[in-house]
């Protein structure tokens, strides 16, 4: 949920139109006075500028080798349909909004919140008394109640005075949040998770269509529709992370900024509570993530978010660690994210001695172990048809397999540099592998470790 979603600049960004209508207040009688109300918050995007928060920039395998170019958590799935409200509604959890026995028939005829309300004045004529009462007329007395603390919030703290639209969005969010939510609330997206699903699913901006930002449209209407508890949930989580990480993001998009998110996020952060309000955990491991991702297609989110609903809270924070750490260790990689030079960085930061590597094996070793030995193992992998079987062996064996199997490859790797470089699967490098594992000299101390196997665990 996730700054990937998850999603945000640095500051919540919370932009209203602003529309001048004389006798706006709620429910009450019109004069000609000039007053500014918030119609919709249509921009609030926490999917949109953060690449952190929806957990991850996985990387792309098992193998510490293979660099991740495939998954963006800001880009939208297609895995969760947020639009179907349940049946097991609580109304106690929100009083005075909607009777969830009218849910499947849209709105009912009295507002009892103030989001037609104001919808209605946006299209009145300054000084259309007769409009004015009409609108008043869609406003229950609990929705005439919630538009009238709303506008005692704005006056109280002078924010309908304020000069420009940036001060009145800063003033609204700093003091009237709370009131404008329960204002513009709906019932689809009843849960944090929800809303962010929602906007993770918005389309990008179609720039073919200048005068329209499809993106922000489709993330105000998430907005709009999710519930108050749901709206403040999501406020409060950015709101956390913002205060924790003011320092860090004075550039949004620096990989500090990233990293105090998934930091304040994670487990034991100061943001934790929140997050997990907003995030769907499963329980699986962080070498699990790392498996599925690299047997999704590139490009298939709803494959890509499902490994990421699957895995467990400890395993989405070591996961963002490796993430973290290579857009550090390559700062070529944040303004070129597809070269081969962050290709070549980002592999290489994973292997033995580069920078991420202990935090990669921190990741593999976050799973559960099989009962196979190493020499089993090898066995295994030699038979193996396909990269998700071939995945699967090193999970039915042995930590101490997994680990002399790792010291072995290592080896027979650094052996073989020359001769595998061009081709890893010529005859030349397979001859040089099988020589240098029954090469006293080089690497049969680490084959016959592991033939000779016979570790529990």
């Amino acid at each position: 949920m996730m700054k990937n979603f998850a999603i945000v600049t640095g500051a919540a960004s919370i932009l209203a139109f602003l529309v001048a209508c004389g006798g706006g207040g709620g429910g009450g009688g019109g004069t000609d006075a000039q007053r500014d109300v918030p119609v919709l918050i249509d921009a609030y995007d926490p999917g949109q500028p953060s690449d952190t928060y929806d957990p991850g920039q996985p990387t792309d395998a098992y193998d510490p080798g293979q660099p991740t170019d495939t998954y963006d958590p800001g880009q939208p799935t297609d895995t969760y349909d947020p639009g179907q409200p349940t049946d097991t509604y609580d109304p106690g959890t929100q009083p005075d909004i909607f009777d969830p026995g009218q849910t499947d028939q849209g709105l009912p005829p009295v507002d009892e919140t103030c989001k037609d309300y104001y919808m209605c004045l946006n299209n009145c004529q300054q000084g259309d008394q007769a409009c004015y009462q009409e609108c008043n007329s869609v406003l229950s007395p609990v929705g005439a109640q919630r538009s009238n603390a709303l506008h005692q919030c704005l006056n109280q703290h002078g924010c309908l005075s304020k000069p420009t639209d940036q001060e009145f969005e800063q003033c609204l969010e700093q003091y009237c949040i709370s009131e404008y939510f329960m204002c513009f609330q709906g019932d689809t997206y009843r849960t944090c998770y929800d809303l962010v699903g929602c906007i993770l699913s918005c389309p990008q901006d179609n720039p073919n269509t200048p005068n329209v930002d499809e993106r922000m449209e489709c993330v105000g209407n998430c907005w709009s529709e999710a519930t108050y508890d749901a709206q403040m949930d999501l406020q409060n989580l950015i709101n956390c992370a913002d205060q924790q990480c003011s320092s860090q993001c004075q550039d949004p998009n620096a990989p500090q900024c990233d990293q105090c998110w998934n930091q304040v996020l994670g487990p034991g952060g100061a943001c934790e509570s929140y997050n997990d309000k907003c995030t769907k955990y499963g329980p699986e491991g962080c070498y699990y993530l790392l498996t599925c991702l690299n047997n999704c297609q590139p490009g298939d989110n709803a494959c890509q978010q499902a490994c990421v609903e699957q895995t467990s809270k400890q395993g989405l924070a070591l996961y963002n660690a490796v993430g973290d750490c290579l857009m550090q260790a390559c700062p070529i990689c944040q303004s070129q994210p597809n070269s081969q030079e962050c290709d070549t960085c980002w592999s290489q930061q994973q292997q033995s001695g580069g920078a991420c590597a202990d935090e990669l094996q921190a990741c593999l070793d976050d799973r559960p172990y099989g009962t196979k030995k190493c020499g089993e193992l090898m066995q295994c992998l030699q038979s193996c048809q396909g990269d998700q079987a071939c995945q699967q062996c090193f999970l039915d064996a042995t930590k101490t397999a997994n680990d002399l199997y790792d010291a072995l490859s290592q080896c027979v790797s650094n052996a073989c540099k020359t001769e595998c470089q061009a081709d890893p699967n010529s005859q030349q490098c397979t001859t040089c592998l099988n020589n240098a594992a029954n090469d006293p000299s080089k690497c049969k101390s680490q084959f016959d470790a592991c033939v000779n196997d016979q570790a529990a665990q």
